[in-house]
């Protein structure tokens, strides 16, 4: 009785100092004065005014007069600092806002330990005890709408914190104390719930219609019986589903909508935890059908009624993306879980129901441009889509169906001007393309090459995929991650025709020929894309092309000889890599006559270089795989003096540089294997062996290679050098000739004796032609062979010859000296016009 005595001093005293309040602020809004002013808030003055009338504004006096004015022992109280809008709005926030709710958990938890201390102490009973907590949670809602027009948010937490302590009785009273059965506890939470929403539909509060839904959604497992009630629970849920969408018809609270669907959730799991099976699947599923029609259809027409209204707050868009996900996100689970046993066969129409509704709702709210919430729709609406597909089928169909949904997804995001259906397309036959790829060759009897399941579906993707490159290259407004999808999609499609009927010939020809008709396949291919994109002036397709012949070049390459040892020329993989080299240049031809893309000269000088080193490679190779021992060696360097030549020759009528320069570089490498080339021990005669005659032959290059340089910065330096290069070539070839013949020791002096004769000789020679042919290179290098010729006779000739040898190696070298001086006395005026008119820009040779 105690208590009740002072809930009802309290409820007296509380209307007393309301009523107190009420007075003085009609005073204020009024602008009355109080009844007597007070004086100025100075020390010692313990009554301040509440309201002073502002006065006309005077200037301060001196600090002095005040000080004067006021009474021994006192002090003027310092002038209070002015408050701000920030500090007068937070203090506001503070007073009106959290004050309120910390005091509203403070009483619950007094109440809560006064229920505990007086249940100890046995002063009231279990049903006295639930009265009180009724009566208290009524109070505190009656209070909450006794000021609900005065202190709306003081008023708002009063009567959500009375609705709160309700549901914690009808808890109480049915779990703690068994006091009622679980009907009338439904009952009254039901109860509880409806004042909660009609109080926030009435007051517009999302806290108060939060509130009452908490109790609602989780009287189900606050009261639960531990029996299987999944009618009564399904039937609960969907009409409070139906509740929640008629308070956001009134009032769009985002929020609310996300927090129906996520207790939905929870406690439908509590259920499917304890009770669920195969035999009360159907009751579970046909919940779940009027579950997404509720949250994706009913819900997208309550928004778009708002919308039109313009009644909407600033987070409802990701709020209600979210709800939207989670819908199907839930949906997806459950339906797949219920039904997975003995229903597998509803699982596509139940997927597709579930895709249809959001794709419904999707076309209800696409036009009104709420972005993420079209991108949460058209999301849940492909997912949901794809799943019921993939639940249905596996392999083949699957593949066929995923498919030719992207293909028609991409069909309708280009007819709608949609470009979130076309990101969702783009990702459906992204996962068509990767379940297509994954897929295994099925063993299926009469499966033969071409007209197999996974050749037919790998084409009919690269089709569709074509299709749809072709749509989004005519779409408008595409976004960042759509700026390139059409070229990715031919590419696509091109790799995928690649990958298919090379899959295919390294299926059912497993062997060396399967192999060969791979490697021909990979050749043939890039040039068909080559003259598709040069007759249709599409760059992307001559790109396509280049990018695939990098692996026909690598392929050719690492195809094996047969196990028998091939003709030289006359084999499988020589002719596959001379057919690799054409394809290159025939590439390089259309990528330079295709003029429209900047990149095309530059890829077509690149394809000519790889082509002609790769033609180069490609005979060595063979003649590597032919020939053993120094007929192999000897074949190798006749081809590497022999083709810089007919490369050049080509780069001159291509007017190439590029070209030439590749044919001096392999120039200089043929020119060191013929020097490091061997001598056969079998059938060696002098002069008339392979490697004297390879010298003869590189330098004849050499000279050849001259007459066909490009027409460059540097032309004349390297001209120079290649013909002081092919004369050193032939004075080295018969210098090397008389160390092999004369290579016993008996015959060391007629060796040193020919090789110096040998020298002077040749030194005279090149004097000749120099003269004949006006070229003063020539008679540089005769000048230094001479020069070399002196040092050898009277540096090693003088001591390593014997004396016969020696004099006549001091004979035939003054001869020639004195014969060259006198040469020189006679004919001094046609050397000095020449050498002149060498200085004056004569043309050299």
């Amino acid at each position: 009785m105690l208590t009740f005595v002072i809930i009802i001093v309290f409820v007296i005293w509380v209307a007393s100092l309301s009523s107190r309040i009420s007075r003085l602020e009609e005073q204020v809004k009024g602008g009355k004065k109080p009844a007597a002013a007070e004086p100025p808030l100075v020390a010692g003055n313990a009554k301040p005014s509440l309201w002073v009338e502002p006065a006309s504004p005077a200037p301060p006096p001196p600090a002095a007069a005040v000080l004067a004015e006021q009474p021994r022992g006192s002090a003027v109280m310092p002038e209070a600092a002015p408050i701000t809008p920030r500090q007068q709005k937070d203090e506001t926030e503070i007073a009106t806002n959290w004050l309120n709710k910390i005091g509203v958990v403070a009483v619950l938890l007094g109440m809560g330990l006064f229920f505990k201390y007086a249940v100890d102490q046995n002063w009231i009973t279990p049903w006295m005890r639930i009265a009180l907590g009724f009566a208290v949670g009524g109070l505190f809602v009656f209070l909450g709408w006794l000021w609900r027009e005065k202190y709306a948010k003081y008023a708002n937490v009063m009567m959500g914190g009375g609705v709160a302590l309700w549901y914690f009785t009808i808890f109480a009273g049915y779990d703690f104390y068994g006091l009622f059965p679980q009907s009338v506890a439904l009952a009254l939470m039901v109860f509880a719930s409806v004042c909660a929403v009609a109080l926030a539909y009435y007051r517009q509060s999302l806290a108060l219609a939060v509130l009452g839904l908490l109790g609602a959604y989780g009287a189900p497992v606050a009261l639960s019986s531990g029996e299987n009630r999944q009618m009564q629970l399904l039937v609960y849920l969907t009409i409070l589903n139906l509740a929640v969408l008629a308070i956001l018809a009134k009032k769009y609270w985002s929020g609310l909508a996300l927090f129906a669907v996520f207790a939905t959730w929870i406690d439908f799991s509590y259920w499917f935890v304890k009770f669920s099976s195969s035999l009360n699947a159907v009751p579970s599923v046909i919940f779940f059908m009027v579950f997404v029609l509720i949250f994706f259809v009913g819900l997208t027409a309550v928004l778009r009624r708002h919308a039109l209204a313009k009644t909407l707050d600033n987070k409802f868009s990701k709020l209600t993306s979210l709800a939207m996900l989670l819908t199907g996100f839930v949906y997806l689970i459950y339906v797949q879980n219920l039904l997975a046993g003995g229903y597998h066969a509803w699982l596509l129409g139940m997927g597709l129901f579930a895709s249809l509704a959001a794709f419904l709702a999707y076309a209800l709210i696409d036009r009104l441009e709420f972005e993420e919430i079209n991108y949460s729709l058209s999301f849940a609406g492909a997912a949901l889509f794809l799943a019921a597909f993939s639940w249905q089928w596996d392999r083949e169909a699957l593949c066929l169906a995923v498919a030719l949904a992207g293909g028609a997804g991409a069909g309708l995001a280009y007819a709608l001007k949609r470009k979130e259906l076309r990101l969702w397309s783009t990702l459906t036959l992204l996962y068509s393309l990767v379940l297509i790829l994954a897929l295994p060759y099925a063993e299926v009897f009469g499966q033969v090459f071409v007209f197999n399941f996974k050749f037919g579906l790998m084409a009919l993707e690269a089709a569709v995929l074509f299709y749809a490159a072709w749509l989004y290259s005519r779409s408008q407004n595409h976004t960042l991650f759509e700026s390139h999808t059409d070229r990715a999609f031919n590419f696509i499609g091109i790799f995928l025709l690649w990958a298919g009927l090379s899959w295919d010939i390294s299926h059912f020809f497993p062997s060396l020929n399967g192999e060969y008709g791979l490697a021909l396949w990979w050749i043939v291919y890039p040039l068909l894309l080559g003259g598709l994109g040069t007759l249709a002036k599409k760059p992307g397709l001559i790109k396509a092309g280049l990018l695939l012949t990098a692996f026909a070049l690598l392929r050719s390459l690492s195809v094996p000889y047969p196990a028998e040892r091939a003709a030289f020329v006359f084999n499988f993989k020589f002719g596959l890599m001379v057919l690799e080299t054409a394809a290159l240049f025939v590439l390089a031809y259309w990528s330079r006559v295709l003029k429209t893309d900047k990149y095309a000269a530059y890829a077509s000088g690149v394809l000519s270089v790889i082509g002609a080193l790769f033609l180069w490679l490609v005979v060595t190779l063979d003649v590597f795989h032919a020939f053993t021992g120094i007929g192999q060696d000897s074949r190798v360097a006749f081809w590497w003096a022999i083709y810089p030549v007919l490369l050049i020759y080509f780069a001159r009528l291509a007017n190439s540089r590029l070209l030439a320069r590749i044919a001096l570089g392999l120039l200089v490498l043929g020119f060191f294997r013929v020097v490091f080339l061997g001598y056969s021990a079998d059938d060696y005669i002098f002069i008339l062996n392979a490697k004297f005659g390879l010298m003869l032959m590189e330098a004849l290059a050499l000279l050849v290679m001259v007459r066909f340089l490009p027409d460059e910065a540097g032309k004349e330096k390297a001209g120079d050098f290649m013909k002081v290069a092919a004369s050193l070539l032939l004075w080295f070839a018969f210098s090397w000739e008389l160390v092999r013949y004369f290579a016993r020791p008996e015959d060391g002096n007629t060796r040193n004796l020919l090789m110096s004769l040998w020298w002077i000789a040749y030194a005279v020679v090149l004097i000749i032609i120099g003269a004949v042919a006006h070229s003063p290179l020539f008679r540089k290098v005769a000048l230094a062979l001479f020069g070399a010729s002196i040092l050898k006779v009277f540096l090693f000739d003088a001591l390593a010859l014997e004396t016969g040898y020696r004099i006549v190696s001091f004979i035939v070298l003054g001869v020639i000296l004195l014969s060259v001086s006198y040469a020189y006395q006679r004919h001094r005026s046609r050397i000095v016009e020449f050498l002149e008119g060498d200085k004056k820009g004569a043309v050299h040779v």
